[in-house]
């Protein structure tokens, strides 16, 4: 009788360990892909190896970028900090993660700071986003009033977001944070005849809506109205 009892007890464990194993990988996967998302766009294609970190070390970057996903967003900073002050110092995605929950806390010196960081270890698309998310940064400081609106301030981004266009001319969102840019200038300039203000307007309105075709066929326009602005 105990016998069989046992296997009685074995048959309905069975089910339940099965069970048990297969929420532990969904949770495995869940939190895989909530790491993926955070990365964003440059984990598709990282020149990042980490292969080589110790336990502890992979263990931080890890806890960094779970404790963003679950809105620990200070915590989540210290973490990517302990990381990269001592374990990966060049690790420009860690950077980049790190500069993007400063912003999340309303640090938009520190995120500038990070993904201009970022963009210095980096190369190609890579590079490009880390500069479009540094060029339309600028931009989200000034409209807040944490920046002044200026010439030099516009003209700053400008170059970030012609440098992020020219690594990656299908980054639409460096585009359209270039025409915005180029939109913001034009307005707080003084005395421009109005003709040349509605083609720079007009021109800089293609990159804002990210209108690829459009945009490449006033760059000239652009670029000739810029150098009278800049003699």
């Amino acid at each position: 009788m105990a016998i069989l009892e046992a296997n009685e007890k074995d048959i309905l464990l069975k089910p339940l360990l099965i069970i048990m194993k297969a929420v532990r990988v969904i949770q495995i996967a869940i939190l895989a892909v909530n790491i993926l998302f955070f990365i964003g766009i440059s984990i598709s294609s990282s020149q990042v190896d980490r292969s080589q970190l110790s336990t502890e070390c992979f263990d931080l970057y890890i806890a960094g970028n779970s404790l963003y996903n679950n809105g620990y967003y200070q915590d989540s900073i210290n973490k990517f900090t302990e990381y990269l002050n001592g374990c990966a110092p060049n690790d420009h995605e860690t950077f980049f993660n790190r500069g993007w929950t400063y912003q999340k806390l309303g640090d938009y010196s520190s995120a500038f700071h990070d993904y201009n960081r970022a963009a210095e270890l980096s190369q190609g698309v890579e590079k490009a986003s880390y500069l479009q998310h540094s060029g339309s940064l600028m931009l989200t400081m000034m409209n807040n009033g944490y920046q002044p609106k200026t010439e030099n301030s516009y003209s700053q981004a400008i170059t970030i977001l012609q440098q992020a266009t020219q690594l990656d001319p299908n980054n639409s969102y460096a585009w359209n944070s270039l025409g915005n840019a180029y939109w913001g200038l034009a307005d707080i300039l003084p005395g421009n005849p109005s003709h040349q203000l509605q083609l720079y307007k007009q021109a800089s309105s293609a990159y804002g809506n990210s209108q690829l075709p459009e945009a490449i066929a006033n760059k000239n326009n652009v670029d000739e109205y810029v150098r009278q602005l800049n003699p």
